[in-house]
């Protein structure tokens, strides 16, 4: 029984082992690593989204029963349009515009993820998850 223990170990190591080794000269695994550090480099937009969100979140009350109903609304326009007298806006102009101001953010914050995400998607077909991230970390350390 020991001896089927330590095969399948010596198996699942040297598995992970070959996938280290071949990742990191991975043409894909190359792109990905130019698009993450293209990412995080412009992360403009996923700093005003966080801004707009802690502005927009603040002015919901901070009542954790008044955020997780705005959460739980399908149509958070017509939430607001129902609750805003229960929050810290204005007006309900300052709601929406708020809110929109967070939707068109949240947006382009997607779309600037999006070649990243399919990376990494096609990575995960072909390499373990911890596989891709310690390659990764190496990467960016060697630069």
């Amino acid at each position: 029984m020991k001896n089927i223990i330590f095969c399948l170990l010596f198996v699942f190591s040297t598995s992970a082992f070959c996938q280290d080794t071949n990742i990191k000269n991975d043409e894909l695994f190359l792109q990905y690593v130019t698009e993450y550090v293209k990412y995080t480099k412009n992360r403009t937009s996923s700093e005003k989204l966080e801004q707009v969100l802690n502005s927009f979140n603040s002015k919901l009350g901070g009542n954790h029963k008044v955020l997780k109903s705005f959460e739980k609304a399908e149509d958070k326009n017509l939430w607001l349009k129902k609750n805003y007298k229960k929050t810290m806006f204005k007006d309900l102009n300052e709601a929406q515009t708020i809110y929109s101001k967070h939707l068109e953010i949240q947006f382009q914050s997607d779309n600037e993820a999006k070649e990243l995400m399919r990376l990494n998607d096609e990575l995960l077909k072909k390499y373990d998850s911890l596989v891709i991230w310690q390659a990764l970390k190496e990467k960016l350390n060697s630069k």
